[in-house]
């Protein structure tokens, strides 16, 4: 089972190979003289795919629009702030830690560079560290309470408070 599964890892890897050397071929770019070398250059490449395609993913979900990462990550914030300031300073603490995890994880996600590996094991302990105390201090049916308030399609005056909070928010 094991030999098996190394057999296809295997034939991935050569299958990875041999699309990096015929792209780069297509590009005129030099070919690798040895086996570490090519290695190298894949590597290289799969990190610059992960790079391009978390950064896609920061900005703005792989949408073409252009949008501020920065301004998503204060909105975020300002939503959490907005959410836990009635109920929990521990659980807001959880929340913001958990999302600054989350950030530096895909920040750093390409962890086959060595200064990147560190980063991304210290991201992931924070990132764990942050779903516990949001998990053991987060009571969140105050902020259920607060949206089933919104999906109750009986009261249409909530969709317009929360239309003019939006419309607010936007112009500001």
């Amino acid at each position: 089972m094991i030999k098996a599964r190394n057999s296809k890892m295997k034939a991935h890897w050569n299958k990875r190979k041999s699309a990096v050397r015929a792209s780069r071929a297509k590009r005129g770019l030099k070919v690798a003289r040895t086996t570490e070398e090519e290695n190298d250059i894949i590597r290289r490449e799969a990190v610059e795919t992960a790079e391009e395609s978390a950064q896609k993913l920061l900005n703005g979900l792989n949408i073409d629009v252009a949008v501020n990462p920065q301004f998503l990550m204060d909105t975020i914030y300002g939503a959490v702030d907005g959410i836990t300031a009635v109920f929990s300073q521990n659980c807001r603490g959880g929340i913001y830690q958990t999302i600054g995890s989350v950030e530096q994880v895909l920040d750093n996600m390409a962890f086959v560079i060595p200064n990147k590996l560190m980063k991304f094991n210290i991201a992931i302990t924070g990132l764990s560290e942050g779903f516990n105390t949001t998990f053991a201090m987060c009571d969140l049916t105050p902020v259920a309470d607060g949206f089933y308030k919104y999906l109750d399609y009986y009261h249409w005056d909530n969709y317009i408070i929360i239309g003019s909070r939006i419309g607010g928010y936007l112009a500001s």
